[in-house]
């Protein structure tokens, strides 16, 4: 089990959620679906001067995306 684990921040289980979730941090963005069910857990805590983050996948997915949207990185 992930240190992170417990800091899950959500959980999903559909691409389209998949894909609102990918529209706050990157334009123009799409996701394919290439095997498997899909489900997305996102684990992310704040350390000291850090802030790990992880996305965790159950299938294997194509994303594309433009670039980041200002701000993100």
């Amino acid at each position: 089990m992930s240190l992170l684990a417990s800091h899950r921040v959500f959980q999903i289980n559909k691409v389209e959620e998949g894909s609102w979730f990918a529209g706050l941090i990157w334009e123009h963005n799409r996701t394919e679906l290439v095997e498997g069910s899909y489900g997305l857990r996102w684990n992310h805590t704040e350390l000291n001067q850090s802030t790990p983050s992880y996305i965790e996948h159950d299938c294997a997915a194509d994303f594309v995306a433009q670039r980041p949207l200002p701000g993100s990185f």
